[in-house]
């Protein structure tokens, strides 16, 4: 419209009238033909999304990912190389086996993929290259995967005709600026293989409703991946048993051609697992998941500050979570029962993911999820762009901002905090000494003390034993029967395994014993676990003097320790030494402190002398420790405390009880002001007890405080000792050199 004054004059409101109809049409006609051009842009952006568009947001996606990705070049963890030793020794006809010692044992969690390992060894051994190329070749298929994984989304959200371009490229971009993806995209562990098989099998449920072509697909993938993750079946059982449950068109087909082939697979695997290993319960789940899923009373744990699904929400922040239930709630529109099942698969898989949890960087265990929450941020803002396409549209320009500072804030957690590894960028991109230290050097300074074939003790089980070709013992448990079904609990619960620190004492539990049983030509320790389990320092002698510290490394990783010619045939002999710490919190029934009755929750926090640690108590003249460790006597064979002091001179008084109520062993000590004393009694026989009281007594007036480290009644149950017996030969066989 054209406004004006008019004027008052005949000729000049004549002008200004035909001036003004003439403004109208073609106001008018310039309206009418932008409402046409916008009419026909949104028919043509319609048009493309389900073809053109998504294509260009696809590629585009795969440009920025690779491009991403590049920087995590550098990343590794010891845990890559564990199904190469497997495979390593599968190709040499020591079936699935670790080592020669324990024989078949499964300390790999993804079965499929030692066969992928074992095609890389022969292809890099075919090729006369490096060992450790392995690993380029397995980063080189992790990318591919990660490139699959993008694809395999937007063919996902091509089957949903609700999904809009401005939820295209939301998703998309989430996936290429997604951490994680790319963090393990540069891993050659299993993680984004087995997402693309989840996606895949997604994918094929997605379609399921009105296509059945895919059906072939659908079962394939799902048996792949029950095969290639111990813990795969309860990724394809939430997909899909919700999809049976919510999607109910094509229940009966799913039935006779999906779900039947997966179960079959499934129970034939298991079978062969239960007859191949004697245990349906692999090594990994053993010792670092069971315990979170049993929870064996007060065990000692050491777990992260917060969940792991808090860990995921803090890096995206809580704006994501604000995002998909914003726009979904921004129109209210029936959605389809694909929709429903797989945001309900997807709270699932949560709450299942961050009940695992998981030691490693990166969030490796969210890559599963990475696609169906692409996917649910896609259909939330589409929905969105069904009321407002302009709202839509800031909307997805603000998150892919958000993503992109994401994606820089997980890099520089990565490269400073964390992994302190090179960018991609930087060049050499195939020299050993960057990918693979510390572990490089280790292997580097081993390489002085040991030989093929030898048998070595450390806790990162992957690298070193596969780089060195030995034997080796892990004391995590994680690829060790022996740790990780030995019956006790005086050990520490971790995310990584079940722990026990080495230290100089001159007392060995169960966890010692079992390695002066098997007598390994090298111990290598983490130096940050051995100063923190030994009041800060590096011991020059482990496990009663029998190991001697080497050397450490250059980079102040780890430290080696070679054997001693102390005498360590009585753990060969003789199960009688394989003994736990009868009174660790985790066996406490019972426990006061003077008068006043303890519960369980805190015996962690006022007994951490029980674990290996330090505690604190008030004498006031006097104070009474009672300790019930159980309901029945047991045998007990040492008497240990590492360190004792007060600040004023103080008598302390341990005594051991029996179940009638006898005292079966006594011991006082005099403790002078600031200084302290330890202790240590090998008892000439077994002793039954059940109960352990200290006592603690001064002249002085006001306030004496007494500091007790690492008190242990060391022994031995019934259960320990048939298991030991059962497990192992007495005497020992001797080594073969």
């Amino acid at each position: 419209m054209f406004f004006g004054i008019i004027p008052r004059e005949p000729i000049m409101h004549w002008a200004w009238r035909h001036a003004f109809s003439y403004g109208n049409m073609l106001s008018g006609t310039i309206a009418h033909k932008l409402i046409g051009m916008r009419r026909m842009v949104d028919t043509t952006l319609r048009a493309a999304t389900t073809e053109q568009w998504l294509r260009w947001i696809t590629v585009a996606a795969v440009l920025v990912f690779l491009g991403y990705a590049a920087s995590f070049w550098f990343f590794f963890v010891d845990d890559e190389a564990i199904p190469f030793v497997y495979a390593q020794n599968l190709l040499r006809g020591r079936g699935f086996s670790y080592n020669l010692i324990e024989g078949q044992v499964e300390g790999y969690s993804d079965f499929l993929h030692v066969f992928v390992a074992a095609a890389m060894l022969l292809v890099v051994k075919a090729a006369d290259l490096p060992k450790y190329w392995v690993f380029f070749l397995g980063k080189a298929l992790s990318l591919v995967c990660g490139v699959t994984l993008i694809w395999v989304a937007s063919r996902i959200l091509a089957r949903l005709c609700t999904v809009r371009p401005s939820g295209t490229v939301c998703a998309m971009a989430f996936l290429a600026l997604s951490g994680p993806l790319a963090l393990w995209s540069c891993s050659s562990l299993e993680t984004v293989a087995f997402a693309v098989l989840l996606a895949l099998l997604l994918l094929g449920l997605v379609s399921a409703e009105h296509d059945d072509r895919l059906d072939w697909l659908t079962a394939t993938a799902g048996a792949a991946a029950v095969l290639e993750r111990i813990d795969g079946f309860v990724y394809v059982g939430i997909l899909v048993g919700t999809f049976l449950v919510l999607v109910t068109g094509s229940r009966r087909r799913l039935w006779r051609r999906v779900v039947t082939p997966i179960l079959c697979v499934f129970i034939a695997y298991n079978a062969f697992r239960l007859w191949y290993f004697g245990s349906l319960l692999s090594m990994p789940l053993a010792s670092k998941v069971a315990y979170k899923l049993l929870s064996p009373g007060h065990i000692v744990i050491k777990a992260p500050a917060e969940t792991y699904t808090h860990r995921f929400l803090d890096l995206y922040g809580w704006p994501i979570v604000a995002l998909v239930v914003g726009c979904r709630l921004t129109v209210v529109q029936s959605v389809s029962r694909s929709v429903l099942a797989l945001a309900l698969a997807t709270m699932l898989g949560i709450v299942y993911v961050s009940n695992v949890g998981d030691w490693m960087f990166g969030f490796r265990f969210f890559v599963f999820l990475l696609v169906p929450l692409s996917v649910l941020i896609a259909i939330a803002v589409s929905s969105l762009h069904v009321r407002s396409t302009r709202a839509a549209w800031m909307v997805t320009a603000l998150a892919v901002g958000w993503f992109g500072h994401v994606a820089n804030g997980f890099l520089q957690t990565y490269s400073v905090q964390t992994e302190h590894k090179p960018s991609g960028y930087t060049g050499r991109l195939l020299d050993p000494a960057r990918h693979f230290n510390p572990f490089f050097e280790v292997v580097q300074e081993a390489r002085k003390h040991v030989a093929s074939g030898s048998l070595i003790a450390y806790n990162q089980a992957g690298f070193v034993p596969f780089m060195l070709d030995v034997d080796n013992i892990d004391d995590l448990g994680l690829c060790s029967r022996f740790y990780a079904r030995l019956p006790t609990t005086d050990v520490f619960f971790t995310e990584v395994g079940r722990y026990s620190p080495l230290t100089d004492a001159p007392t060995v539990s169960a966890y010692g014993a079992y390695l002066l049983y098997q007598q390994p030509t090298l111990l290598i320790v983490r130096l940050g676990l051995l100063r923190n389990a030994n009041n800060g320092h590096v011991p020059a002698t482990l496990l009663a003097g029998a190991y001697q510290l080497a050397e450490t490394t250059a980079s102040d990783t780890d430290a080696t320790y070679t054997r001693t010619a102390a005498p360590i045939d009585v753990y060969r002999s003789s199960p009688d030494w394989f003994l736990q710490n009868l009174a660790h919190v985790s066996y406490l029934t019972h426990a006061t402190i003077n008068a006043e009755t303890l519960t369980p929750d805190q015996y962690a926090s006022r007994f951490r002398c029980l674990y290996g640690d330090k505690s604190g108590f008030t004498v006031q003249p006097n104070l009474l420790l009672q300790l019930r460790y159980s309901g029945k006597d047991v045998p007990v064979r040492e008497v240990y405390l590492r360190y004792a002091s007060a600040s004023r001179d103080t008598t302390v008084t341990i005594r051991l009880w029996s179940k009638s109520g006898t005292v079966v062993y006594t011991r006082t000590l005099n403790l002078t002001a600031n200084r302290g004393q330890g202790l240590l009694d090998r008892l000439p026989s077994w002793v039954l007890a059940c109960q352990l009281s200290l006592t603690a007594a001064t002249a002085h007036d006001g306030i004496t405080r007494l500091w007790l480290t690492d008190l242990r009644v060391q022994g031995q149950t019934p259960l320990l000792r048939n298991y030991v017996t059962a497990n192992l030969p007495f005497p020992a066989p001797a080594r073969k050199p």
